[in-house]
């Protein structure tokens, strides 16, 4: 399985439409998990520029003022969407791989460090997540 998890600071920026694509275009991820998209409303138009072919599905949560915002991608090709959940700052989806026949649960989430989280809202947010990656 490949995946493409990047915190992009600015979708809009000059260059990352064109890098993104030439980057999806070359791996063929089965996923992609942009962070600090920092749009408020994503317009088709972008994501035509990401997968002009439109093999994938795309969710996003909007930026909040002038950071975050989250944009997933999944590659229709290899992946089903059984179910997906947003917050405010996470989206989270119950994904099948048509190739493995396994399940998989996918969690994009950002993380304000000026806000205090408490320990219950992770815990409550990882709950019905059965194994999780961490990736830094």
């Amino acid at each position: 399985m490949k995946g493409l998890i990047w915190n992009c600071r600015g979708i809009r920026k000059t260059g990352v439409s064109s890098f993104l694509k030439d980057l999806i275009q070359e791996h063929q991820f089965h996923f992609i998990g942009l962070q600090e998209t920092i749009v408020g409303n994503l317009e088709d138009h972008v994501l035509a520029k990401l997968d002009p072919q439109k093999n994938y599905l795309w969710k996003w949560i909007p930026a909040r003022g002038r950071s975050g915002g989250i944009l997933t991608g999944i590659n229709m090709d290899k992946l089903e969407v059984g179910s997906f959940r947003e917050g405010k700052y996470m989206l989270q989806m119950n994904l099948w791989d048509k190739a493995l026949k396994l399940k998989w649960n996918f969690l994009m989430c950002i993380v304000q460090l000026k806000r205090k989280i408490k320990m219950n809202s992770w815990l409550s947010l990882l709950a019905s997540v059965t194994r999780v990656w961490i990736l830094s």
